[in-house]
C-alpha cells in the first residue's frame, strides 16, 4: 500500500466519507468537521511517526495538500 493510499484509508476512517468522494474533491477544501479534522492528524502522527508544526497544520486543508505533506515529510 502506498502512502496516498494510507492516508485516503485514514481519512476515511476518521470522516466515513468514501474513497471516490475523496478522490473527486481532492483539491477542494476538506469535507469534515474540525474534530474529525484532528483525528486525522493523529491519526497520521501515529502512523506515519510525524509531527506537524502549526505552519504545515495550516496548509493541510485538502486531501491533496495532507497527501503532498506527508509523502513530502516521509521522503
Amino acid at each position: 500500500m502506498n502512502i496516498e493510499e494510507k492516508v485516503l484509508d485514514l481519512i476515511v476512517a476518521a470522516t466515513g466519507l468514501s474513497k471516490e468522494e475523496l478522490l473527486k474533491h481532492r483539491t477542494e477544501k476538506n469535507q469534515w468537521s474540525s474534530l474529525q479534522h484532528v483525528e486525522i492528524v493523529f491519526a497520521l502522527e501515529d502512523t506515519f511517526g510525524l509531527s506537524f508544526t502549526q505552519e504545515e497544520l495550516a496548509q493541510l486543508t485538502t486531501v491533496q495538500n495532507i497527501i503532498d505533506c506527508v509523502s513530502k515529510k516521509l521522503s
